[in-house]
């Protein structure tokens, strides 16, 4: 038996209007249209935080600000819905937040380590359990661009967020959550994130093209599972399949003139990360995505590019047998991920698209001096910028 809803009204500060992407995401799963022509207006959401099943809502481990709408029954839905900053409706708000200002974050408890409500405003400078205006208005800026640019060269969405709405929440509601945050959280965690509050709070809801089965939620042994057990469960789920859709959409990426991440968003999580990497190949959370256009110079872009293979490295090593020393799962794993990524490059290379010479130089094979050059000019300035001009 379900929780029981209650209803929201919503008005829109961003409302997707693009035709052709909404009949792109309606091909594959055409009760979304349905859904979102009634969102628009009355947006359908749990009473609290804690009722893990409401309606077609749920709730899934560690999602303390998201919801997912599935079409469908894991992990074969046909697409979902997913509602991100929606808690501050709920009856249950206040009490997250005090219970996050105690309970640790993705760790045991123990003493001196830092409570998940501080973690998230001191270290990523977020409202816990909530979505600021500008963190809504920049994710589905950053998604529409994706996947219009993706539609039209690739005729398909990318299996990444599609943004249906960003609605600005009311000044009641903002008003709970700067009262929960000033009772709840320490001086200097407040102070930080007391402007982000001031700027506004929304809710951003957005269709996912597929199954948001995280690696994070599925890739984890089941029971008393061996670790060959679980890689050959994985295998026979599709793992080899599901890591060349990623390593698939990261060349499409980067054709499209986008780099998956960049040290901007150090600390913020990247949208290969396992938390966002999804089982059926595609991309949650894609704000660390950046315009090639943004990498300033040579080293930045480099240093972007290196980072994106190392994290898709790791995220793919959750998929498989976790036995030798870890040294060498990561070297034969890099291995396959830079022969994979190469290999995508050539096949989803279009003629109208002209791929950065600098991603075909970075995967290339260098020289020993191409080597050698190539790490002193990633040596980062160390003397005082004083004495360098005396």
């Amino acid at each position: 038996m379900t929780a029981p809803l209650q209803a929201i009204s919503i008005a829109p500060v961003f409302l997707l209007e693009d035709e052709a992407l909404l009949a792109a995401a309606a091909a594959g799963c055409p009760e979304m249209l349905t859904c979102f022509k009634t969102w628009r207006s009355l947006l359908p959401l749990p009473s609290r935080m804690c009722d893990l099943r409401a309606g077609r809502w749920q709730r899934f481990a560690e999602s303390y600000r998201s919801l997912t709408w599935l079409f469908g029954e894991l992990p074969a839905c046909t697409g979902s819905l997913l509602a991100k900053g929606s808690e501050p409706t709920m009856l249950d708000f206040s009490e997250f937040v005090r219970w996050s200002s105690h309970s640790s974050f993705r760790s045991d408890a123990a003493f001196g380590h830092m409570p998940m409500a501080d973690h998230f405003a001191l270290r990523e400078h977020k409202v816990p359990g909530a979505l600021t205006l500008r963190e809504a208005l920049a994710e589905a800026t950053t998604a529409l661009a994706l996947q219009r640019a993706h539609l039209r060269h690739y005729a398909g969405l990318l299996p990444a967020p599609l943004p249906l709405l960003v609605h600005r929440l009311g000044r009641e509601t903002t008003d709970l959550v700067r009262q929960a945050a000033i009772t709840h959280l320490t001086r200097l965690a407040f102070e930080r994130i007391r402007p982000c509050i001031e700027e506004g709070l929304a809710i951003y809801v957005y269709f996912y093209p597929g199954a948001p089965l995280r690696v994070r939620q599925a890739a984890g042994a089941i029971g008393q599972e061996t670790e060959r057990e679980r890689a050959a469960r994985l295998a026979r789920a599709g793992s080899e399949q599901t890591i060349d859709r990623w390593l698939q959409i990261t060349a499409r990426l980067l054709h499209l003139g986008f780099m998956p991440y960049s040290y901007q968003n150090e600390g913020l999580g990247a949208c290969f990360d396992p938390g966002n990497a999804c089982m059926d190949g595609g991309f949650l959370d894609i704000d660390s995505v950046v315009p090639l256009s943004e990498l300033r110079d040579d080293g930045m872009f480099h240093d972007a590019l290196v980072a994106t293979v190392l994290g898709l490295t790791r995220t793919v090593l959750h998929l498989l047998p976790r036995i030798c020393h870890a040294e060498t799962a990561e070297l034969y794993a890099r291995q396959y991920v830079l022969r994979r990524l190469s290999h995508f490059l050539a096949t989803e290379a279009r003629p109208e698209l002209e791929l950065d010479g600098r991603v075909t130089a970075a995967l290339a094979a260098p020289s020993l001096a191409e080597l050698s050059a190539l790490l002193c000019s990633r040596q980062r300035e160390t003397r005082d910028f004083l004495h360098r001009l005396s």
